[in-house]
Formats: structure tokens, C-alpha cells, sequence
């Protein structure tokens, strides 16, 4: 008489619980990528505006101004090597500065609380609301005045002098000392889903 031998392995039910586990591990990795890739772009953000803005106080500090209010420093900043190169993007005679995010970065000569060409904004287009708050509470605590906009172009003028909603500002009448979060969180939302934040500093 023939015995016959049992076969062992997986039963069905370990497969299932198996595939289920793997599934379940992929959802939550599918939904924890975009919020650590939004913090990675906002940490490399950050580093470049304050790359960007100890590069023009050094290039700046034995001039009694930065210049005339609303004046373009970017061509001049990026011939003096003051912005990343990762950054820079045209041509020698007509370069571009942009932001990992998709959007453009200027940065202007301000007025800053009854000065004369006495501060530089850096301003930032085209940022998604998460990295947005980020670096408005973040970068944002360096920096005299922040303001964020709705708006979807930069220009000289807009960077020199900001538009939109004023999140900080310690030479105001009331002086705003640290970034207003909630204020930040509603004009990092807006109904375009993108937003342009305006960094000066003295």
C-alpha cells in the first residue's frame, strides 16, 4: 500500500493576508511620498533664500544702500556668484533665477520702514500651499517683513514694494515679531492653489 505524502504550504488565507499587508504598506507609502517630498523641496527652498540673502548682505555690507527702491539685483547677484548655480537658468547676458518649485525668484532693492533703498526682498512665485507655510513660518522668522499673494507674476516693483497680505513685520506700528500662522496657512491657500511669498530683510 502506497502512502501518499502531504504536501505542505501557503493556504489561502496567508496568501490573502500576505497581498493585504503589502497593499496596505503601499497606501500609506503612496500617500506619505507627496508630504515628504513637499517638505524635502521646502528644506532645499530654505536653504537657498538664506543662501541668497547672507550672499547679498555680504556682497552689500560696505555700501550705505542696496540702491535705488525697486531696482532688480538679480543679473548683478548672479554674475557675483551670490546664487546658487541650481538656481540660475538664461543666458549670461539675460539670466533667470527659479525656484525647485516652478516658479521664478527676483530680488529687488525696498524701502523698509521709512529707509531709502535700505532692504532687499526676495520674492518667490508660483509656491503650493504646503511648501508655502513652510517656509513662511520657517524662513520667515529670519527675515524683518513677510508678505504672501495670490498673485501669479513677479515684477520689480511688486517684489521691491509687496503686494498681498503681511504675515510679519517688526517695524510695523504694531509690530508682528513672528509670523502670524493662521494668517499664513489662509494666504498659502488661495483659490489658484499657488502663492507667491515676499521675503525682506533690512
Amino acid at each position: 500500500m502506497k502512502l501518499v505524502k502531504k504536501m505542505k504550504g501557503f493556504t489561502l488565507i496567508e496568501l490573502l493576508l500576505v497581498v493585504g499587508l503589502i497593499a496596505v504598506a503601499g497606501v500609506a507609502a503612496y500617500i506619505a511620498y507627496p508630504k515628504v517630498q513637499a517638505q524635502s523641496r521646502a528644506n532645499t527652498e530654505a536653504q537657498n533664500i538664506n543662501t541668497v540673502a547672507a550672499g547679498v548682505k555680504n556682497l552689500y555690507t560696505s555700501q550705505s544702500s542696496y540702491g535705488t527702491a525697486n531696482t532688480d539685483l538679480t543679473t548683478s547677484l548672479v554674475n557675483a556668484k551670490v546664487i546658487p548655480q541650481s538656481m540660475v537658468g538664461g543666458t549670461v547676458a539675460s539670466p533667470t533665477v527659479n525656484n525647485a518649485l516652478g516658479g521664478t525668484v527676483m530680488i529687488a532693492v525696498s524701502d523698509y520702514n521709512g529707509g531709502s533703498g535700505n532692504a532687499f526682498t526676495i520674492g518667490y512665485s508660483n509656491v503650493p500651499a504646503a511648501e508655502c507655510i513652510k517656509l513662511a513660518t520657517g524662513v520667515g522668522e529670519n527675515f524683518n517683513r513677510v508678505n504672501i499673494s495670490a498673485a501669479a507674476a513677479l515684477t520689480a516693483a511688486g517684489t521691491g514694494t509687496p503686494g498681498g497680505t503681511t504675515v510679519k513685520d517688526t517695524a510695523a506700528a504694531t509690530p508682528i515679531n513672528s509670523v502670524q500662522v493662521a494668517t499664513a496657512t489662509a494666504q498659502c491657500n488661495p483659490a489658484a492653489g499657488k502663492a507667491n511669498i515676499y521675503f525682506t530683510m533690512l
